[in-house]
């Protein structure tokens, strides 16, 4: 019932033009909107990991709302326009939101981490703990002192926040967790589907990402290792963006940087100050509004993004959303 009344809702909402004049309200910004993981629908198991990602029918119908509201483009600064974004660089991007993307003339911006392109091209250690969560058998067990219980998809989902908030308190734990877990349960042994492996835990190498540059798409950095900034001591927030500076330009076509994670518990002030003093021209996050305290010289250093719900097509739910008519109610509801 609430599912169809909000749908009512913002149908009168779009029929006696409010929405519209949202639209007109907002129409010097950029909307910029952010994805992760974009699969087939044939593999999209609904399993922890998939949490913020979208089933690839549902991506498509979303960016046909965005298209039919704004004008798409890579460009940074275009006002009244979208720029559609995709944070962690997996293989799944550029070969299906991607291909998406080019069968309707369009385009995206790519951020992607640096450390995989350096080496093997491993899986992000955060994707690591995900995979191994929503895959490994059933039972209890306790790596590095961290209980966890693995049943249904509640009870994995709790084990994965676990997992993430004792690597939040210790951050030295996003490089032993993964091998821990592997000697409980080996992720060689995990019954997961070879199509899931490849498009959603292998990170695009460089030639992916040279011929995305080269088809008119824009890659830009996403950190290097793909920690939570904020957790970190300043001298380790300096040297990731140290690194990511000294290696962007192999890797990247523009001056972007997106923030791992992107919410207000992974990066504080530090760390957009580290990033405003950086070679990068922008920093992303990925929370809907700018941060009280991100104001004058750290505005572009705290730029927010929209990132539409993983099941939602509704047309007037969307345009709600990408209006800005949705955030400017929940706003006067909290105000109350």
């Amino acid at each position: 019932m609430k599912h169809r009344l909000l749908d009512l809702f913002y149908r009168l909402c779009a029929w006696f033009g409010v929405t519209g004049l949202f639209f007109f309200l907002n129409r010097r910004r950029t909307l910029h909107v952010t994805y992760h993981n974009v699969l087939p629908d044939a593999i999209f198991d609904n399993t922890p990991h998939l949490g913020m990602s979208h089933a690839a029918s549902t991506f498509a119908a979303q960016v046909r709302v965005i298209a039919q509201c704004l004008p798409i483009t890579v460009e940074s600064e275009h006002a009244g326009h979208c720029r559609i974004t995709f944070d962690d660089g997996y293989q799944n991007q550029g070969e299906v939101a991607g291909g998406i993307l080019e069968e309707m003339g369009l385009r995206g911006v790519f951020f992607v981490p640096l450390e995989p392109l350096q080496g093997a091209g491993e899986t992000l250690a955060v994707d690591q703990l995900l995979q191994w969560v929503s895959y490994a058998p059933a039972g209890a067990y306790t790596p590095l002192g961290v209980d966890l219980t693995l049943g249904d998809k509640a009870q994995r989902q709790a084990a994965f926040s676990r997992l993430y908030d004792a690597a939040c308190a210790d951050p030295s734990l996003w490089r032993k967790l993964p091998p821990a877990l592997d000697a409980l349960a080996p992720f060689a042994h995990l019954d997961m589907p070879d199509d899931m492996a490849r498009l959603r835990f292998t990170p695009m190498p460089r030639d992916t990402l040279k011929s995305l540059a080269a088809r008119g798409h824009r890659i830009a950095c996403h950190g290097w290792d793909h920690r939570p900034l904020a957790t970190l001591d300043d001298n380790a927030i300096a040297q990731e963006f140290a690194r990511c500076a000294q290696l962007y330009q192999q890797h990247c076509n523009c001056d972007e940087f997106s923030y791992p994670f992107g919410g207000l518990r992974e990066v504080d002030s530090r760390v957009v100050e580290a990033c405003r003093r950086s070679p990068f021209s922008m920093g992303f996050l990925n929370t809907p509004q700018r941060p009280a305290w991100a104001q004058g010289e750290q505005s572009d250093f705290a730029i927010p993004r929209l990132c539409l719900p993983i099941t939602e097509t509704r047309p007037y739910v969307l345009k709600a959303k990408l209006s800005g008519l949705e955030t400017f109610l929940k706003q006067a509801v909290r105000a109350r």
